[in-house]
């Protein structure tokens, strides 16, 4: 789960200045959700699918946790153009 967290601030980090980062970052807390394992049961099985074996474990776990929630899967990651419920952003 953390990977997740870390994943979000690395990329923040890599966009903004440490100040604006952090604060993008605790805007996103109150939207964290708890990881159950059935979703590390599914987004392992997504990821082993050969046809999906470029996603990174995390955008699986992502990806899973969306579907999960009700929530759309954004991402600019082509791994996922024929899965449902994503939406795509540069």
């Amino acid at each position: 789960m953390y990977e997740l967290y870390y994943n979000l601030y690395y990329n923040l980090l890599k966009s903004y200045d440490e100040e604006t980062a952090r604060e993008i970052f605790c805007q996103f807390q109150e939207f964290l959700v708890e990881v159950e394992n059935e979703a590390i049961f599914e987004a392992s099985r997504l990821k082993l699918d050969k046809n999906k074996s470029r996603l990174s474990y995390a955008d699986a776990l992502g990806y899973i946790i969306s579907l999960q929630n009700n929530m759309k899967f954004l991402t600019g990651d082509k791994a996922f153009f024929n899965l449902e419920n994503v939406e795509f952003v540069k």
